[in-house]
């Protein structure tokens, strides 16, 4: 198989698809360690546009391991739009069939007791965790298996 040319590795670098393949792997690798990567993930956010299913429900599924963390980058995104993101982190936004109701009862226990193990200091962070809080134990309250939905 013959190597690409310059000019050839240079249209392929630059078409969206592979732009969009980096992106997503800068941002798997920034979700290992969130608090050392807000700003990575800020920037990248850029890339990803407004995609929740590329941007808020890759980071919403790392609540319950990373709870600070998440809500400091939540944070950091609040301020300039206007609760969107919150509201589809807290509870984690998903599409029915696409995980078990078993795994996703799962994240809404584990990000309950996440949330629930810390105070932040700083008011507007404490205000976040505990409206993510609220707005997680209402879903857990009120979940119903999917099957539910088809009958």
């Amino acid at each position: 198989m013959p190597y690409p040319t310059r000019q050839g590795l240079a249209v392929f670098e630059d078409s969206g698809r592979y732009r969009w393949n980096r992106a997503e792997l800068a941002r798997d690798k920034a979700l290992e360690d969130i608090a050392a990567n807000i700003p990575l993930l800020l920037l990248l956010r850029k890339d990803f546009g407004e995609s929740f299913l590329d941007w808020v429900i890759p980071i919403a599924g790392k609540l319950p391991s990373q709870p600070v963390a998440v809500v400091q980058l939540m944070t950091n995104i609040e301020d300039w739009n206007n609760g969107q993101y919150i509201d589809n982190m807290c509870p984690m936004t998903v599409i029915e069939d696409a995980i078990p109701f078993d795994q996703y009862k799962n994240w809404l226990e584990r990000s309950v007791a996440a949330l629930e193990s810390f105070t932040m200091t700083d008011a507007g962070a404490e205000n976040i965790r505990s409206r993510c809080l609220r707005q997680i134990k209402d879903e857990l309250a009120t979940a119903k298996p999917w099957e539910e939905f088809r009958e």
